[in-house]
Order: C-alpha cells, then structure tokens, then sequence
C-alpha cells in the first residue's frame, strides 16, 4: 500500500513519516529553533580547559559581522568594535536596565545622567570621523549588525572599499 491515504470526501493525505531516534549532535538548549532566532547565529561546542568535551555541550551565540569581514585590518577591526561597543552602551543606557539598581540606591540621580551622557560621549567620539556619506554604512555594520548582503545595490557597489576607509579614519582619529 503506498504512504498516501484517501479520506472519504476524496483528500489526499500524506501518512506520518518515521522519526529518528539517533541522538542529537550536541547537548544543551540551543533556543526555540525557530528561522527568526537562528538568523545570524551559530551552534559552537563547548570545549573544557583542556580542549575536550565529553557531554557533547553547545551554545548558540550570535555572529558578529565584524569578525566576518576578513579583508579588515587589526585598526579596522578595533575602530569597528569601538563604534559598535559604544553604540551598545547607549543602547543598554537608554531603557535605564544596568542603571536602576544605581538609582535606587544613590539619592542623586543625576548619576544616571552623568552615566548617559558619558555614553553619548562616546558614541559622538567614536562616529566623528565618519564621513556624512559613509555613515548609513557604518551603521548598517557596527550598530545593527546586518550582514553588507542587506545594503541596497547601490551601497554594495563599493561598500568594502568605503567602509575600510572609513575604519581607517574613525582608528587615526581615535590613535589606534
């Protein structure tokens, strides 16, 4: 008889197929599996001290773009992090998550202001370098972490070559 059954009103519908009861490749929680959490993440096995790993552990963790780009050189690559770094600072800042234990125990919440500004700070300081006409580059790379296959045709026709020199400007201003 064939995999194929047929219901009374004429449907055809396919049978259940086998399952595999082999084990997994990895141990651990790797997240819900879902296409929109595994975007841009990969499985890595976790290794002990001494580069073995006998329960056959991993962890999903995110993919940095930046560490991607291979063709980048070490200035780049720290102006890079730099941006995105700071960038990551005024982010976590903005919605006052690591700063609402300080302002329930310090009586002066000008810390938390003090504490965004800085942050600001360092973002201006960071991005001050980067041309006007660079910049949508370098915010699609460093601050949202999308992959350079996401720009537009027209940013990607010479996207490489721009964004190294803009990583080569933002390192000189910043004495890498």
């Amino acid at each position: 008889m064939s995999k194929r059954k047929r219901l009374k009103h004429g449907t055809v519908v396919k049978a259940k197929t086998s399952v595999s009861i082999s084990p997994a490749p990895w141990n651990g929680d790797h997240g819900t599996g879902t296409p929109a959490a595994n975007v841009g993440t990969v499985v890595r096995e976790v290794l002990t001290d001494d580069g073995r790993n006998p329960n056959r552990m991993a962890q999903r963790v995110r993919v940095n773009v930046i560490d991607t780009l291979t063709s980048l050189t070490l200035r780049q690559v720290q102006a890079a992090k730099e941006i995105q770094n700071a960038y990551g600072k005024v982010e976590s800042l903005s919605s006052g998550g690591p700063l609402k234990e300080q302002v329930q125990s310090s009586p002066k919440p000008d810390a938390v202001i003090s504490a965004q500004v800085d942050a600001q700070s360092r973002l201006a300081r960071a991005m001050k370098a980067v041309l006007r006409s660079e910049r949508q580059i370098v915010e699609h790379i460093c601050w949202h972490n999308e992959r350079p296959q996401t720009l537009t045709r027209t940013e990607r026709r010479r996207w490489l070559a721009r964004f190294q020199q803009s990583m080569d400007r933002v390192a000189d201003h910043l004495r890498y």
